[in-house]
């Protein structure tokens, strides 16, 4: 674990002095894609009877990456990212840059981002590509028709969505947000499980960009999910409590029918950075080893918990989404957001299996927010 020092005020002004030509940024576009490749781009996966789940993964050069995941690693965790939403009924999509690259906005969009506060903990901007990532991965999900998308950390709880009202996206496609920020009253989103409409998911694009560019004067670091955060004053979204902690049910003890609450009514668990670090592991685990320890956690769950209800029965048991169980896809979303303060711990694992620490006294969001490191770090930054 690393803690920085306070960035001085002299740090928070080399910004300006980072230069990326257009041959060492991964997210200039080169030749121009013609229709046949945007037609193969965006053409949906499958054979359209199944609901599809999106992720964004965009590989970045070890340089540029600092993760604490390896490639083989992140290569693991997708494929079984991949494998789960399959057996949970789903068909998985991968989503990359060139999906961003085909929204119309994307060549506007990529310029606009170099407004946003993006330097990073350290003040030095290390991480501008990845964080610039975030941000795009919005446009990708607008260019494909939008839909679900989930953090490839982001495993499913029991689902059977093969009934057509759990293929229907919930508030007629308006975007909504399944994850929330603790002790926020359910109402400030965590980007790592969303749904809406193509233009619902351009809308946002273009909402979290000029929330960043808004916040450009008095901060050195604005991400994805600070701005989500910030928005759920603007009624920008519906929310939803339906994602569990990895750490939750990363439990020490042998896993009992009686621990199937920590998961009932849960659409999914993030099993995210943090959640290696605050959940039980085995002797000698890390990171690294989250593909193993996600397979653990299902050879445990599923016995006790799923499948606890018959379809149609009306009984709740178990856990997860679907139709033999209680909560669903479909179910109401909170909307009204109060105009109050709220945090304490604000956490968001990213799709790219990073994470990062900020304490921000006096923060707008509340007290003191935190965002668990992203980079692999524990890292530490007091903002006015």
């Amino acid at each position: 674990m690393v803690e920085e020092e306070p960035i001085a005020p002299q740090e928070q002004e080399q910004q300006e002095d980072i230069i990326i030509t257009e041959a060492q940024n991964p997210l200039a576009i080169g030749a121009e894609q013609s229709q046949v490749d945007l037609d193969s781009i965006l053409a949906p996966p499958g054979d359209g009877s199944k609901p599809v789940m999106n992720t964004f993964f965009q590989y970045i050069t070890p340089d540029k990456k600092q993760t604490g995941m390896s490639d083989t690693a992140d290569n693991a965790l997708l494929d079984l990212w991949k494998a789960k939403w399959t057996e949970a009924g789903w068909e998985p999509r991968v989503l990359n840059l060139q999906h961003a690259q085909a929204h119309p906005d994307y060549t506007a969009y990529e310029k606009e981002l170099d407004k946003i506060p993006m330097m990073g903990v350290d003040g030095k901007g290390g991480n501008i590509v990845y964080n610039k990532l975030c941000f795009l991965r919005w446009l990708a999900m607008a260019a494909v028709g939008g839909g679900w998308m989930s953090d490839y950390d982001v495993f499913p709880l029991e689902a059977d969505p093969s009934a057509e009202q759990d293929m229907i996206m919930p508030r007629e496609g308006n975007f909504s947000v399944y994850s929330v920020v603790k002790d926020s009253g359910g109402l400030a989103g965590i980007p790592c499980l969303m749904s809406g409409r193509s233009d619902e998911w351009t809308r946002m694009a273009h909402t979290i960009l000029e929330n960043g560019i808004d916040h450009a004067e008095h901060e050195t670091m604005w991400s994805d999910m600070f701005a989500l955060i910030d928005l759920r004053k603007a009624q920008a979204y519906g929310t939803k409590d339906a994602v569990v902690e990895g750490q939750d049910v990363l439990v020490s003890h042998a896993w009992t029918t009686q621990d199937c609450e920590l998961t009932h009514g849960k659409y999914a668990v993030h099993f995210s950075h943090e959640a290696m670090f605050k959940g039980h592991l085995e002797e000698g685990e890390t990171t690294e080893d989250r593909p193993l320890v996600i397979q653990r956690f299902y050879s445990r769950w599923t016995p006790s918990c799923e499948g606890g209800s018959e379809i149609g029965s009306g009984r709740e048991s178990g856990s997860g989404i679907g139709r033999r169980v209680g909560a669903r896809f479909g179910e109401t979303i909170t909307e009204e957001v109060p105009r109050s303060r709220f945090g304490e711990t604000i956490m968001e694992e990213s799709r790219f299996g990073e994470t990062i620490t900020e304490e921000r006294p006096e923060s707008r969001f509340g007290e003191t927010i935190m965002e668990e490191n992203r980079f692999g770090e524990t890292v530490t930054e007091e903002l006015p």
